[in-house]
């Protein structure tokens, strides 16, 4: 029998007034809501799949709980792990993506041309700049 428990990071779906931009930073955080969507799911041996960011979502269940609980983990283009030192800082082009002037949406451009060392295909860059303008206000006023 196959069942889905879909989840968002916490905060993600609230208006920003509601939301807790610290969700984003606090990756034992990650960790504690995932075996509590599985615990509440009453899911036995669950197989965890996550895509992009959701990545270091599983890792973080991993290193907090290992690995008896679940059947798998699959990880779909995930991020493994997320640390600080791995990611480019770009202040400067993160503060013009954070507005609620849309105006501003071809700010998304920019952050998505440093995303890779060597640059994507046209149509991968456009898929990576769609991805940051759906970004969500907490994610991005937490970069």
């Amino acid at each position: 029998m196959l069942r889905h428990y879909p989840s968002t990071l916490e905060g993600e779906c609230r208006p920003s007034s509601e939301a807790d931009s610290a969700a984003y930073a606090e990756g034992p955080r990650w960790a504690d809501d995932l075996a509590a969507v599985i615990e509440s799911a009453h899911a036995v041996r669950p197989v965890l799949v996550d895509w992009s960011l959701g990545g270091a979502v599983i890792s973080k269940y991993l290193a907090a709980s290992g690995d008896n609980g679940i059947a798998g983990a699959v990880y779909v283009d995930g991020v493994i792990e997320l640390k600080p030192d791995q990611i480019v800082s770009h202040p400067d082009v993160y503060r013009d993506m954070v507005s609620h002037d849309l105006k501003r949406i071809s700010m998304v451009n920019e952050p998505s041309s440093h995303c890779a060392f060597t640059q994507p295909d046209r149509i991968t860059f456009e898929r990576l700049r769609a991805n940051a303008a759906i970004a969500s206000w907490q994610m991005q006023s937490s970069a």
